[in-house]
């Protein structure tokens, strides 16, 4: 998508692009739950077929190829250990809460994670068919991008799926009333997502990422001076999921477009790709962590302060991107034009 449009509108067709992301996120529970509810849980996976066939046929009818001869098929070996090693460290988070986090089975297979993460930078900078390219970071902003993405996809994560158990499990509501009850966070991001893009391509994407980060840890400490066990959702619930629906469409389009606007042209796409891959690795932690926070809690009180730590997931992950940000060169995308002419 991004090699169909001019730089200059590289932020607005990104911040565009992920508005249709938040409508499908604002569906996607509501409708999955009523599927569930109504047919059964074996038709939530049935949905995705007709779904692929149609991506498929108007895809390969409407898109534009936009490959790199010079780019290779990643080689298996560098896929199998990110894989493993992801899933080794998220493992060792997700039983962290019944084992202890300095026990020696959580030092161990962290240790056994980390390990496995080396081997795979090395074996990145060895091969010719990477599935990172290491070059990349090279790059001020695709660094800094990068770590904001992981940072903010961990707390994303944990936001989504902590909102969704919150309702469910504290305050009793099926998962069809907590799907709706969490709409408005990604309707507000398909309302906010255009408009901030077009500001972003006038004065920058880094002024919106730091106060996205800003207003997203607002969300969160929103959540741990407010939300308890009584039932009080336009008060205490929905201006939260508002502050959350803020900070994702003033951060989550814009990530990508800075790290679009600083590769070069035919290394775009691998860019992007990595971005998208990290912020998934970051949500990979945000869910290993909801669970091993919340735990088996034995009474409401050990529920909510579980419910507590995952707040602060939030608020650690907005200030953690907004820091991230601040050392991002992020020009107008129209001064980038003119300096490109």
């Amino acid at each position: 998508m991004i090699h169909a449009f001019p730089r200059e509108k590289v932020p607005q067709a990104v911040a565009i692009w992920g508005a249709a992301g938040a409508v499908a996120g604002a569906l996607g529970p509501t409708l999955g739950a009523a599927i569930v509810e109504s047919l059964g849980w074996r038709w939530a996976f049935y949905l995705n077929l007709p779904v692929g066939v149609f991506t498929i046929a108007t895809g390969r009818r409407m898109l534009r190829e936009s490959a790199d001869p010079s780019v290779r098929v990643p080689a298996g070996l560098g896929v199998v250990l990110v894989a493993v090693a992801a899933a080794v460290l998220a493992f060792a988070v997700v039983e962290s809460d019944s084992v202890g986090w300095l026990s020696a089975q959580t030092i161990s297979v962290v240790a056994v994670g980390l390990t496995l993460s080396a081997v795979f930078v090395l074996h990145q900078r060895r091969t010719d068919a990477p599935v990172l390219d290491l070059e990349l970071f090279r790059i001020g902003n695709f660094s800094w991008g990068n770590l904001a993405g992981f940072a903010f996809g961990i707390a994303f994560s944990a936001m989504f799926f902590g909102s969704i158990l919150f309702l469910t499990n504290i305050w009793s509501w099926s998962i069809l009333k907590a799907g709706f009850g969490v709409a408005p966070g990604p309707a507000s991001v398909a309302v906010l997502a255009p408009s901030a893009g077009k500001l972003a391509g006038r004065i920058g994407q880094r002024p919106l990422l730091l106060c996205g980060g800003a207003v997203y840890a607002v969300g969160g400490v929103y959540r741990l001076l407010v939300l308890g066990a009584d039932v009080s959702y336009w008060i205490d619930y929905f201006p939260s999921m508002i502050l959350a629906g803020i900070g994702v469409a003033l951060c989550l389009p814009q990530l990508s477009s800075v790290v679009a606007q600083s590769l070069p042209a035919n290394r775009i796409g691998v860019g992007g790709g990595a971005l998208q891959a990290v912020r998934q690795l970051g949500g990979t932690f945000g869910v290993a962590l909801t669970i091993a926070f919340l735990g088996v809690p034995s009474s409401l009180a050990a529920a909510l302060s579980g419910f507590d730590r995952i707040w602060w997931i939030i608020v650690a992950g907005g200030l953690a991107t907004s820091a991230f940000s601040v050392p991002l060169s992020a020009r107008p995308a129209v001064t980038v034009q003119k300096a490109e002419q």
